[in-house]
């Protein structure tokens, strides 16, 4: 039983007191005038952390960076209007990704929706497939004990690891508080649910069987599972061991395309996002192996057609009873065993493949390294550095919108340093992320790995060909890193070669405040270091 003083709106104040009864900690919010209601009320709660950022776009994944870790959701606020469908990129990343988000946006009254009003659009289920629950709490409609049921369902939901959005219609006046009476709220209630279930198929000693691991959110991440079995695991997932390789783009290009016989599964186990790689994934389509994936959410990929069954776990959990009681296939291991883990960079020319190898071996120990989409996401997988290291990418839906956003979300939440790798292109199409957060913390630093656009367009057939690849596809940003740092109040360093780098790298590192390190290379030499070291 609870007393407060809040919102005179109860579809404000009781969605709050609700939702931090359940477990909600933080809330970021974007100004407005309709959500002023929740504002009031999750400003007055004693036991909510709030955020302030302009973006709705950007706060929407600040508040996914706030989730990452933990597991719990965070609410991202906003008023009506077009301002609730700048959530849409957060809330698919979350939804395809597994990440925990609640989505709360004010509204019009029901009343006058497509009657003239102004910031009035269809928002109640907006977000349609690319959103698990969607509920409207309108409070001219709704009890006491029916709004408190209705957010409760919406965060047990999202804490199963997803996204959830809330659409609440407000009546003006807008500012008032007034003390509540006493509300019965009702304790959240995460569901956990592990199924244990190893198909016989698997754990004998002739099955050949190989984990294919993508992208998993930090609180669901196998940081320290070292394999015996074989995998090709993505480094978002943190899997290790003597079988285990991490890039399939390398994988094949150093078997010129082919999977060699004796490294054919028989079976393969997914966990986490999609592979990233597409070569690999056609490979699949045309090998059709056995399927089972392994997700918290009992929600599977079908990515080629073989899908024989979605076991309902946590990943890492499930691994380790997995390994536990597999009958290793000792012959096909060893074959794995043999197949090269990283590229070899030895003496090649000053590209991002080497800035790359630079930065990541001279990050502190237990570094969290946020990576952007495109060649930055690829470039990890290729270069060897201490298994420490903890990445995340936005995998999800893999958009470039956000990715500086959720890195200072996850920052605010982390006590050691939070690395940012990104490239020009992504950094400045999110610049928001940095320009419209109340705060950045100093333990959030960036590196912008500059090669003048969109490398990855070099990288794929059909751009070139067509001519077009300066104008439409690598797309030079008109705006200067340094600039772009300097309107967002960061320190700022610069590099263009080997030692350069290690030195403002120390400098960024030591650097007691916020900061940028841009690293200037040149596109036509990366995508040759890229494409040689490829086939070493």
């Amino acid at each position: 039983m609870t007393k407060l003083v809040s919102s005179d709106h109860k579809g404000a104040s009781i969605l709050v007191a609700q939702l931090v009864t359940c477990g909600l900690k933080h809330a970021v919010i974007s100004p407005g005038s309709r959500n002023a209601p929740l504002t009031i009320a999750f400003d007055s709660h004693p036991d909510i952390t709030t955020h302030v950022v302009i973006d709705e776009r950007s706060a929407a994944h600040f508040a996914l960076g706030l989730s990452l870790e933990s597991g719990i959701p965070a609410a991202v606020v906003c008023t009506s209007g077009t301002a609730s469908l700048n959530h849409g990129p957060a809330i698919a990343e979350a939804f395809h990704h597994r990440i925990p988000l609640i989505s709360i946006s004010a509204d019009r009254p029901t009343s006058v929706i497509e009657k003239g009003h102004g910031q009035s659009v269809f928002q109640t289920g907006v977000f349609s497939k690319n959103c698990k629950h969607s509920i409207l709490i309108d409070e001219l409609e709704l009890s006491d004990e029916a709004i408190i049921v209705e957010t409760k369902k919406a965060f047990d939901i999202a804490s199963s690891g997803t996204s959830v959005h809330i659409n609440v219609p407000f009546e003006e006046p807008l500012y008032s508080k007034s003390e509540k009476g006493e509300l019965h709220l009702i304790d959240g209630s995460r569901r956990i649910t592990c199924d244990f279930d190893i198909p016989d198929e698997l754990i004998g000693s002739d099955a050949k069987v190989l984990v294919l691991g993508g992208s998993l959110p930090f609180y669901r991440d196998c940081t320290g599972l070292v394999l015996s079995v074989p995998g090709i695991c993505e480094k978002f997932c943190g899997i290790s061991g003597d079988a285990v390789i991490h890039s399939g783009d390398m994988f094949l290009a150093k078997n010129d395309g082919c999977w060699p016989d004796n490294l054919i599964p028989d079976f393969v186990i997914t966990i986490g996002t999609p592979t990233l790689s597409k070569a690999l994934r056609n490979k699949l389509i045309e090998l059709k192996p056995k399927h089972y994936h392994v997700s918290s959410s009992g929600k599977g990929w079908d990515t080629w057609g073989g899908l024989v069954k979605t076991i309902e776990c946590d990943p890492k959990a499930w691994l380790f009873e997995f390994e536990k009681r597999n009958d290793i296939n000792v012959e096909y291991s060893a074959s794995w065993s043999k197949v090269e883990k990283h590229a070899n960079i030895d003496g090649v020319s000053w590209s991002d493949a080497l800035a790359f190898g630079i930065i990541l071996n001279n990050l502190p120990l237990n570094t969290k390294v946020h990576l952007s989409n495109s060649t930055s996401a690829r470039y990890i997988q290729l270069i060897e550095h201490p298994k420490l290291l903890r990445i995340h990418c936005n995998r999800g839906v893999s958009g470039i919108d956000g990715c500086t956003s959720t890195a200072v979300g996850d920052a605010i939440e982390s006590d050691g340093l939070v690395i940012l790798v990104s490239g020009d292109v992504a950094f400045l199409y999110d610049i928001n992320g940095l320009a419209s957060v109340e705060e950045i913390p100093s333990n959030f630093k960036a590196i912008v790995i500059n090669n003048g656009g969109g490398e990855i367009f070099r990288w794929l057939n059909g751009p070139d060909e067509v001519g077009l690849v300066d104008k439409y596809f690598e797309t030079r940003p008109r705006t200067k890193v340094k600039s772009a740092a300097e309107y967002c109040g960061l320190g700022y360093f610069c590099a263009s070669d080997l030692n350069g780098t290690k030195a403002a790298l120390s400098q960024l590192i030591a650097s007691d405040n916020p900061a940028v390190l841009e690293i200037m290379t040149d596109p036509i030499t990366s995508t040759e270091v890229y494409k040689t070291i490829l086939r070493r």
